[in-house]
């Protein structure tokens, strides 16, 4: 996924360091361990999952300004965003 911002392309390493500081978040979210990796339930797993990754997306929008844009009104976007996030938080069972 090569995200765009503002007329000029991301590297590869950038966008590498904004994920995993993006999953370092999300894991370091205090209801991540229990409602998300120790939830059997896959649906309630996932709903915990969006309802942390969308705060920590609240909190990160300042500094990701353009990335916040494209995940708040692109469906496209948030759906590959949120599974490579999954993917990337190790909860994608």
């Amino acid at each position: 996924m090569l995200i765009r911002f503002q007329e000029r392309e991301v590297t590869p390493e950038d966008q590498r360091v904004k994920f995993i500081s993006l999953t370092k978040s999300v894991q370091a979210h205090p209801d991540f361990e229990e409602k998300v990796v120790n939830n059997t339930d896959q649906q309630n797993s996932d709903l915990a999952f969006k309802k942390i990754l969308d705060e920590v997306m609240r909190k990160q929008r300042k500094q990701e300004l353009e990335l916040y844009k494209l995940y708040a009104k692109d469906d496209a976007f948030y759906r590959a965003f949120f599974d490579t996030m999954k993917r990337m938080s190790s909860v994608n069972r």
